[in-house]
């Protein structure tokens, strides 16, 4: 049953997975639902966002302690990669669908975390092998190169098609990153950019077959690792400094 609840809760959210549609979706009895959640629909979300936060811990976990990295992070974006194609792309997180009273705080996180990523004292390379819509977009920004397929997937910033007003901490990366005839384009007319459109906005730094696509990223990082450190850190704090204190403003997250 507790497995039922994530799937449903991470497709349709809180408001729509009960009990009895839990039962209907993993078979089970419908006196079992009360005889093991004896505190009814509220503990039975309870577990299953517990559940699923278990389950990520582990494969991260499980990825830390593998010889070999980059093969542990295939494997884990290549699961969520199978939810999202097997979901239809309804697939999201649990905990956000059974906190949504918690949303403010989690952009305040996101956007923590996108400052960091402007910041970080490495060369980061995104490689980007399939759509990369809205926050995605905005994260691949906060890499300081970008390689793309060139054979399939979009770029797009969707909010103008979704009504959703570009935040001063959505439109930070974005306008530091591109030009501004890019950012103008892309921010005002949710165009879906293909890679060698991407590419020739400036959007990605490469568009490159599919097969060569993470070897290009891995490549383009290699060779500039001897870079990393305090001085790294330092100039690319200095280059994109508004954009950085913008995402880590608390007062007003969503304004």
């Amino acid at each position: 049953m507790t497995l039922s609840a994530a799937a449903l809760l991470r497709e349709y959210g809180a408001s729509a997975t009960g009990v009895d549609r839990v039962l209907a979706h993993g078979g089970a009895p419908r006196g079992s639902g009360y005889h093991h959640f004896p505190g009814g629909r509220a503990q039975l979300i309870d577990e299953a966002v517990a559940l699923a936060g278990d389950f990520i811990v582990g494969l991260i976990d499980a990825a830390m302690e593998a010889d070999d990295p980059v093969e542990a992070v295939d494997a884990f974006c290549a699961l969520w990669r199978d939810r999202l194609v097997e979901s239809g792309f309804r697939a999201g997180c649990p905990w956000l669908f059974a906190h949504a009273d918690q949303h403010q705080d989690h952009v305040v996180s996101v956007r923590g975390l996108f400052a960091r990523m402007l910041s970080l004292p490495v060369v980061t390379v995104a490689a980007l092998q399939g759509h990369t819509f809205a926050a995605g977009a905005m994260f691949s920004l906060a890499r300081d190169f970008r390689v793309m397929r060139a054979d399939r997937g979009y770029w797009c910033l969707p909010e103008a098609d979704v009504d959703i007003p570009f935040t001063a901490g959505m439109a930070a990366p974005i306008q530091s990153r591109l030009t501004p005839q890019s950012a103008h384009e892309a921010m005002l007319t949710a165009r879906r950019y293909g890679g060698s459109d991407a590419e020739a906005a400036g959007i990605v730094d490469r568009a490159v077959a599919e097969d060569a696509v993470r070897s290009t990223a891995i490549e383009s990082a290699q060779a500039r690792v001897d870079k990393a450190g305090d001085t790294l850190g330092t100039i690319k704090a200095r280059m994109y400094a508004p954009a950085p204190a913008t995402l880590r403003d608390t007062a007003d997250p969503l304004g």
